[in-house]
């Protein structure tokens, strides 16, 4: 049995294709005969070109100008596509530039805010307005005869007024309650 030498795959499936001998020897195994391989010998298939007609020229021609019409759409197609992707990513970073800058003014705004709130409670302070009502508005403290007290222990009640009671003040908001309704 001859030992196979290395061979490239082309060369091995071009003389499986040629290849057809086969043979049996005594035990029903198929066996088959590989062609000698020689490096120096190199099959060459050559095939005559066929002489086409002036409407096949024409007709091939039509069709090569399609394909390249083709692929040209199918590459302005993937520049637009691009160009989109592109687009929408600065746009996201627009976007996203704007928000960022928003949040920090955000953030001076209200720790503005807080300073103003700070001064405000400082200002309302009971010291501070007294010593600005004696300093610049020339105020003083009451004396003992200007204070009055106000007894706050008093009881609260109510009196009913019967009907027959009505007062003129009373008659006055009847009369207007009943223009009102009137009216509306």
């Amino acid at each position: 049995m001859k030992k196979l030498a290395r061979r490239d795959n082309a060369s091995y499936y071009r003389d499986q294709a040629s290849y057809g001998r086969t043979y049996y020897d005594g035990n029903a195994v198929r066996k088959t005969e590989l062609p000698s391989y020689n490096p120096n010998v190199r099959i060459k298939t050559s095939v005559k070109p066929k002489q086409l007609t002036k409407e096949q020229l024409a007709k091939r021609q039509k069709q090569q100008a399609k394909a390249k019409v083709k692929s040209l759409l199918a590459v302005a197609l993937l520049i637009v596509a691009a160009f989109f992707v592109l687009y929408r990513g600065v746009v996201i970073t627009e976007t996203t530039n704007a928000i960022e800058k928003k949040e920090k003014q955000l953030s001076d705004l209200v720790a503005t805010n807080e300073r103003v709130k700070m001064e405000i409670e400082h200002a309302l302070d009971l010291k501070t307005v007294e010593s600005a009502a004696v300093e610049r508005l020339g105020m003083n403290r009451p004396e003992k005869y200007q204070t009055v007290y106000v007894d706050l222990n008093q009881v609260d009640h109510v009196e009913k007024i019967s009907k027959g009671n009505i007062g003129e003040e009373s008659k006055l908001f009847a009369f207007f309650g009943k223009a009102k309704e009137y009216l509306d």
